[in-house]
């Protein structure tokens, strides 16, 4: 079988130390699960899918390295076939010769585990996977986390960065794989690639590539421990070109290359995944890869009987299960072609995964039939009419009664009022409760939408918008006529003011897989007569800003997903809740083109 063998790395000028004169952990093949609280993990034993299918044969030569190999001062352990079989599968196993060691996972979302119980195609990180491709002598430890860059990992509550700096041991293994959040134009996750060379980076203690080898590498490393990087996972091409930020290069650097520099100059292995994946999508093509990534959601013309994945809720970020196996496994197949001390544990002759094998529907997802509002012939009351063509007015969510004061109305052509002077609708982790005026636009359109908004009143008693109270712009995922309905959380974005206490407020929040997000930055909540500016860009990278007392906040996100729920439409408006009622002014929708994936 000829094998795609990519991506070398140097071999550490360290030596790779044994473990010989340690004891035995006997240690299984599992996957560690980090919790969010920084107690101790919980352990997951991961089980092997059987397949009976012979091996998919690649067609591709290894790619040559331009990178020689330094030699490592380890004599290289005896690599023992102790692997059972069930038809072509191997299962993994326990290697006599070989010690035990913990491997720790240090990266993002597509490394780390998800939990995605409405997915129709989960999220799986390919880490999650690595254990199917080696002897059960390791233990992988998947520290990853979602959302996180090199950056923000250090920090995350869930204190992983600890578990692995204070627990990581001569012999180990650390799997670092970040870029992909450190892209972010966020003051918490942002870190800067864009430098001369790898000596201007490293003399720069925000750059990308000091706190890799600095935070990551080098901490390994003091442990007698064995760091080995990889370079982020390509994000899906339509076009299959795999050019520019697909590839993470972007305006703030090229973090492939950042990575491999950083790599090259600690004289340390590294797997290039950015080039696994874009020639292992290239030569599937875009129709075929689309399969190896997360769908949110699936279709059904016969009310459910049959259900298909619905192709607009596509997660182009993602792997699903077949996507993390395939990853895991090249991971696998690149590792042999360094001198990393790793690659003894590589079960040999493992299968490719193969579509027809690994790609498994999420056994939890329910199709929920979504029945969009036929809004052009939508007749509101007087509290939530609008004169301007196209634009609708509602409540929606837990709002305590759709008579309790809430208005999305155009009071005259262009000005809108919204919100709700009673103490009914919040936002909230669990429940989300508020009055939206917006506009239905379809998912390949793009637009922008920027108002003025001043505060015009608050519940009684209070001076300020209230916790849980707030007004701003609003991209959303569906929409729904008039009605208190305690059960509707939908991914959405919201720019304005969010009071996450009577006294002070945030600028922006998100809420997205089942988690409310919001910004770390804030400011006093605002008053009767207060004013702001906001903006929300939409599109496959939608961004916001918002202006308050003068100062400005901005945030992206990339390949945000709108299609859970409405794959056909999403919703773009104005939005206020709980105590306040707010108008917007100097309100304008651009359109900006089609999206192109």
């Amino acid at each position: 079988m000829k094998k795609r063998y990519l991506l070398l790395g140097l071999t550490s000028l360290f030596a790779l130390a044994s473990c010989g004169n340690q004891e035995n952990q006997n240690n299984t093949n599992t996957t560690i699960i980090p919790t969010e609280s920084g107690e101790n993990p919980t352990t997951q034993t991961n089980t092997p899918v059987e397949s009976t299918d012979a091996p998919v044969e690649s067609t591709d030569a290894p790619v040559a390295s331009t990178d020689a190999p330094v030699a490592s001062t380890d004599a290289p352990v005896a690599s023992t076939d102790t692997t059972t079989t069930t038809g072509e599968y191997i299962t993994p196993s326990k290697n006599p010769n070989l010690e035990d060691h913990t491997v720790y996972l240090l990266g993002d979302s597509t490394m780390c585990i998800h939990n995605d119980p409405t997915y129709y195609y989960n999220r799986y990180g390919f880490g999650t996977q690595m254990f199917n491709y080696f002897s059960t002598n390791l233990t992988f430890n998947n520290l990853a986390l979602s959302g996180r860059s090199s950056l923000s990992f250090l920090t995350d509550k869930s204190g992983n960065y600890n578990t692995f700096k204070d627990n990581i041991k001569e012999g180990d293994y650390a799997i670092i794989g970040f870029g992909h959040n450190d892209e972010k134009d966020e003051a918490d996750r942002f870190r800067n690639a864009k430098y001369s060379s790898i000596e201007a980076a490293l003399a720069d203690k925000d750059s990308f590539q000091y706190n890799l080898l600095e935070n990551y590498v080098k901490v390994a490393k003091d442990k007698g421990a064995n760091p080995i990087l990889t370079t982020p996972m390509v994000r899906l091409d339509k076009t299959n070109q795999y050019t520019g930020a697909i590839v993470h290069d972007t305006t703030t650097g090229d973090y492939r290359q950042a990575v491999i520099d950083v790599a090259n100059y600690a004289s340390i292995p590294y797997v290039d995944l950015t080039e696994i994946t874009k020639t292992v999508y290239q030569e599937k093509g875009y129709d075929e890869a689309m399969y190896y990534h997360a769908f949110t959601a699936g279709t059904s013309t016969d009310e459910g009987v049959t259900v298909t994945p619905n192709l607009n809720s596509l997660d182009g970020t993602h792997p699903n299960i077949y996507g993390a196996k395939m990853i895991a496994y090249e991971f696998s197949q690149a590792i042999l072609n360094t001198d990393s001390s790793m690659k003894n544990y590589v079960i040999e002759n493992q299968q490719i995964p193969t579509k027809e094998n690994d790609l498994v529907v999420n056994p939890s997802y329910k199709w929920v039939k979504y029945t969009c509002a036929d809004w052009k012939n939508y007749s509101p009351t007087a509290a939530f009419k609008m004169t301007t063509a196209g634009m609708y007015g509602s409540v929606m969510g837990s709002n305590g009664g759709v008579k309790k004061g809430w208005v999305a109305k155009e009071t005259s052509t262009g000005v809108f009022e919204v919100g709700t002077a009673e103490a009914v609708g919040k936002i909230s982790s669990t429940e989300f409760g508020f009055a939206l005026a917006f506009k239905q636009i379809e998912i390949s359109k793009n637009y922008t939408l920027e108002a003025d908004i001043e505060v015009k009143a608050l519940q009684d008693g209070k001076t300020a918008c209230a916790k849980q109270s707030g007004f701003g712009l609003m991209l959303r995922d569906d929409a729904y006529l008039p009605a208190n309905d305690k059960g509707m959380l939908s991914n959405c974005i919201c720019a304005g003011v969010y009071a996450t206490s009577d006294s002070e407020a945030v600028p922006y929040f998100t809420y997205s897989d089942n988690q409310l997000s919001a910004a770390s930055d804030s400011f006093a909540s605002p008053k009767v007569g207060d004013t702001i500016h906001v903006k929300i860009e939409c599109g496959q990278n939608p961004a916001i800003t918002v202006t308050v007392g003068g100062k400005t906040y901005t945030n992206n996100y990339p390949d945000f997903k709108l299609t859970s729920m409405d794959t056909d439409y999403y919703y773009l408006g104005m939005w206020a809740t709980r105590g306040v009622v707010a108008e917007f002014t100097n309100v304008t929708y651009t359109y900006t083109g089609d999206l192109v994936v």
